[in-house]
Order: structure tokens, then C-alpha cells, then sequence
């Protein structure tokens, strides 16, 4: 096997476990919404402070994924380029 190939076959590896983790992050991201609208029935100070906080954290895991899958879509590219590179030899 070329070494390609098992370049190859870890990038593979690398790009199924960041579709996993941004699988992950949505799982996490649906469930951050499910609670924050259980948290419109909530008044007070205490319910302001949590409610800030959950947009906050639910506003940072949107940015996170999205940086996940722009790196997800690069190292796509990145592997097709490599597959060709490895037809030509």
C-alpha cells in the first residue's frame, strides 16, 4: 500500500470523527434549545442570569460547528486532492 493510501485512510478516520463530533454538537445545540424554551415560563433574576447564560454557551456551540464544518469541508477537499494525486502515480 502506498503511502498515500494510509495517508489517506487516517484522513478518512479524521473526517468521520469530525462528522461525529459535529453530530454531536447539534444533539447538544437541539437540546440547548429545548431547555431555553422551557425557561419562557421563568421570571425573576435568577431565570435573566440563566437565560443569558444558555444563549451565550447555545451562541458559542452555533460558532463552534460552523468553524467544524468549514474545516470539515477543507479537509474534504483536501482528501479529493490527494486521491488525485495518488491516481497519478
Amino acid at each position: 500500500m502506498s503511502r498515500i493510501r494510509l495517508e489517506l485512510a487516517e484522513l478518512y478516520q479524521a473526517l468521520s470523527e469530525i462528522t461525529q463530533l459535529i453530530g454531536q454538537l447539534r444533539n447538544n445545540e437541539r437540546h440547548v434549545a429545548t431547555q431555553n424554551a422551557r425557561l419562557e415560563d421563568w421570571h425573576g433574576l435568577s431565570a435573566n442570569e440563566l437565560r443569558l447564560k444558555m444563549n451565550s454557551f447555545f451562541s458559542e456551540l452555533k460558532t463552534r460547528i460552523s468553524r467544524l464544518e468549514v474545516l470539515r469541508e477543507e479537509l474534504i477537499a483536501y482528501i479529493q486532492m490527494m486521491e488525485r494525486l495518488d491516481q497519478e502515480d
